[in-house]
């Protein structure tokens, strides 16, 4: 992937602790400019963020390893990674950067996350843009003694569960760029650089197995319809047009409840900030955010 800016200076990698939890993050830009927090997807990382990193301007970017991806650590045994679970650490990372409001980047689960974030503390958050995603699909409240039994199994199984060992690095990367929401090859690469270790074993993907256990409890339609329409920060919505919104209409209809939202479609696939799509996501975030700061 070839890159057509000089794009952000790499400021630093950075910890932060929050209830003992170590969140590990990557800083590029300067620091003063407009402050943007960037938070992954699903079992992805601070890495998926390198791409646009390399070709935005004059902001003081933040990708954070959220808890248990990355080179962040794992929730304790007594926990799990219900969704809502994110805010109020990210919320506390805005607060150790000094950050009394701040623009939110999120892709996937990372978006949902984000929207989550922007309904919460509203005056907190300048403006939104969601990639490829938004907030998770609405639940029927009536299922709820199914989705904690499902939770509770799930966390069982998963806590003690063995992840799958290669014999390099690059066979561990060809299974995540041919696997679950598959992802070019070099996509997969950067992606490795924070997500893989090497044991006696051979290598791993090493984020917490509990992250595929099914959350305890999910959000009603009302539940989200709520969080959407408390949103008022300027919200851009990048779809990708093989993404995993297309033919979902029932979540769409949950973006007429944020006020103020623009909708951009591009090609490409679900990481497409990650992949060739890079420059066109990079020049739609540029010109929705801007520079200088807040």
């Amino acid at each position: 992937m070839s890159l057509d800016k000089a794009g952000l200076a790499f400021i630093e990698e950075s910890e932060f602790v929050v209830n003992g939890l170590r969140i590990a993050a990557r800083q590029w830009g300067r620091k003063g400019a407009a402050p943007v927090l960037a938070v992954h997807g699903w079992l992805d990382n601070a890495a998926s963020f390198y791409p646009l990193a390399g070709l935005l301007e004059d902001i003081h970017l933040v990708a954070v390893d959220c808890a248990g991806h990355g080179r962040s650590g794992r929730r304790s045994d007594d926990s799990a990674y219900n969704i809502w679970q994110e805010i109020g650490e990210l919320f506390a990372v805005m607060d150790q950067l000094g950050w009394q409001q701040c623009n939110l980047v999120g892709h996937s689960r990372g978006a949902a996350i984000s929207a989550l974030m922007a309904g919460t503390f509203p005056d907190r958050v300048a403006k939104l843009v969601l990639i490829d995603g938004m907030v998770p699909a609405a639940f029927d409240p009536r299922s709820a003694h199914k989705q904690l039994a499902k939770a509770i199994l799930e966390h069982q199984r998963y806590r003690n569960h063995r992840p799958s060992y290669f014999p390099s690095f690059d066979e561990a990367v060809s299974a995540r760029a041919n696997g679950f929401l598959a992802v070019e090859p070099e996509a997969g690469a950067l992606l490795a650089e924070r997500g893989v270790s090497e044991s006696a074993e051979g290598f791993y993907w090493h984020s917490d197995q509990r992250l595929k256990a099914a959350s305890e409890l999910k959000l009603s339609s009302d539940n989200l319809s709520g969080f959407l329409a408390a949103i008022t920060a300027p919200t851009l919505l990048i779809e990708a047009e093989k993404g995993v919104l297309a033919g979902r209409e029932q979540e769409r209809k949950l973006f007429d409840d944020v006020a103020n939202l623009q909708i951009e479609c591009l090609s490409g696939g679900h990481h497409l900030h990650l992949e060739q799509q890079a420059p066109q996501v990079a020049e739609l975030i540029q010109k929705f955010i801007g520079g200088a700061g807040l």
